[in-house]
């Protein structure tokens, strides 16, 4: 999986660089998650896309990196 795929996919410009470390855990972490799951030892090209759809909803909802929790109740 690619950084620059991901980037261009959730609207990111590829000179912005301030959400990098976050997308690559995040594609670290939906490879190793697929992996895991079905017992593989490297991601089938079959699931790319599975995979990148993975790791748009990681970044849209749970906002690895963000000091505050997405979606947290506020009083």
């Amino acid at each position: 999986m690619e950084l620059k795929k991901i980037k261009g996919l959730l609207g990111i410009s590829e000179n912005d660089i301030s959400q990098d470390a976050s997308l690559e855990f995040i594609l670290d972490d939906v490879t190793e998650t697929i992996l895991n799951y079905c017992g593989l030892k490297e991601l089938p090209v079959r699931v790319t896309n599975t995979a990148y759809r993975m790791a748009m909803d990681i970044y849209r909802y749970d906002r690895p990196g963000e000091s505050i929790a997405p979606g947290a109740a506020s009083s």
